[in-house]
């Protein structure tokens, strides 16, 4: 699928600049070791058993280095008033100030980046210090000529695409528990272990009992202040645990379900995750095509119906509609309810209850929530929530 984001003509010139960048591997693991020397670091990387080569981590810090320094000079010689700070830090009076956010990594980097704007009014572009452009969805290899990239914004040579983002409104009594990121595998067994620490200490007990009622006293409605670019996911922690939802699609039928889980993107996200679940097999095709048709085909046709169904799948970062995809649906006597539910499809709201016993809500891959028996998820795109992407020519 081709984008077709609209033509601008009009120059734009930022007077303020923010980068946000996402934390490298080798300076996370260096700031928890503060005090060693670089051989007595490597050393200790090889002792972690990370499973990638310390020399590939250290190039991949020196390039984001010198990315973030290449943009520093450029601001400087070009006047323009520039920040840099981390994905992790608490940059909403930063985004505030720029005119212009530039992401600085990959597309983990960008969606990262994008969870800090708000609105459809601040612009953001990528730069990727690492990869070419069609590695990835939105990054762009421009950091050998960062120049290059404020003269095209000078000069009205970029292209607008407003991404729409998932708007994403819960209910149930668990919405306002703290979040983590999705990468905690143990998080639900750290939470087991704190209960049971709770029922031994009583003043530990007793701050629980007041958390609890706290929670009680919140209300029962909550609108995420974070925005799914790419997809939000729900199901069970356990991956081989499947899980019960009851789904409503655009107000219409009710259906309950039992799956691994359901994947509900944007146009930016089709080309993403919601692909991957939709993969398929030549194997797969040239079985079904002598089912069908009652004749052979060779791997080059199946690769060719493959690649044309993969395409079909994918919509347009504007569009105002989503796409869920119910991940393994299990059909037999009892499931689905009724059984002419749809395993995918197209719509502007759909709601989703949960029947799950450990499950969470998984918004880009990153920010999780709890998601468990009776609590609801409304998703709706909203034009006001769309992200404001330049794309350079």
């Amino acid at each position: 699928m081709k984008l077709m984001p609209r033509l601008l003509c009009q120059p734009f010139w930022p007077q303020h600049v923010l980068g946000i960048k996402k934390v490298t591997l080798w300076d996370s693991i260096r700031s928890k070791y503060p005090n060693i020397n670089e051989i007595s670091f490597r050393n200790k990387l090889k002792t972690l058993h990370l499973g990638t080569d310390s020399n590939f981590l250290k190039r991949e810090y020196e390039m984001q280095i010198n990315c973030e320094n290449k943009l520093n000079e450029i601001m400087k010689k070009m006047g323009s008033k520039f920040r840099i700070i981390k994905s992790t830090e608490d940059g909403k009076d930063d985004v505030e100030w720029a005119d212009l956010v530039i992401s600085i990594g990959g597309d983990e980097a960008f969606l990262l980046a994008s969870q800090m704007i708000k609105n459809n009014k601040k612009a953001i572009i990528n730069i990727n210090p690492k990869y070419h452009a069609n590695e990835h969805i939105f990054s762009m290899d421009h950091c050998n000529d960062i120049e290059n990239i404020f003269k095209k914004l000078q000069k009205g040579r970029y292209n607008l695409l407003m991404r729409n983002r998932i708007r994403t409104i819960m209910y149930g009594k668990d919405i306002h528990r703290e979040l983590y990121q999705a990468d905690e595998k143990i998080q639900s067994m750290k939470d087991i272990m704190k209960d049971k620490d709770c029922e031994k200490d009583p003043k530990t007990n007793m701050k629980s009992t007041e958390r609890k009622i706290i929670n009680v006293q919140k209300p029962r409605r909550r609108v995420l202040p974070w925005l799914a670019l790419n997809e939000v996911y729900m199901g069970e922690y356990l991956s081989t645990g499947s899980i019960t939802f009851t789904i409503q699609v655009d107000d219409q039928d009710v259906y309950k379900i039992q799956c691994s889980g359901i994947c509900v993107c944007t146009g930016s996200g089709s080309n993403n995750w919601y692909r991957s679940m939709n993969l398929q097999v030549p194997e797969t095709v040239k079985r079904l095509t002598k089912i069908a048709m009652g004749k052979e085909i060779d791997e080059n046709e199946a690769l060719e119906i493959i690649e044309s169904y993969h395409r079909s799948l994918l919509f347009n970062p504007e569009d105002k509609r989503m796409s869920y995809m119910i991940r393994e649906l299990y059909r037999a006597k009892k499931w689905p309810i009724p059984k002419s539910s749809p395993e995918r499809g197209m719509c502007r709201k759909i709601k989703v209850m949960s029947h799950g016993f450990d499950a969470g809500l998984v918004i880009d891959r990153g920010i999780t929530l709890p998601f468990n028996d009776g609590t609801t998820a409304i998703f709706e795109i909203h034009p006001e929530d769309a992200l404001k992407n330049f794309v350079l020519q």
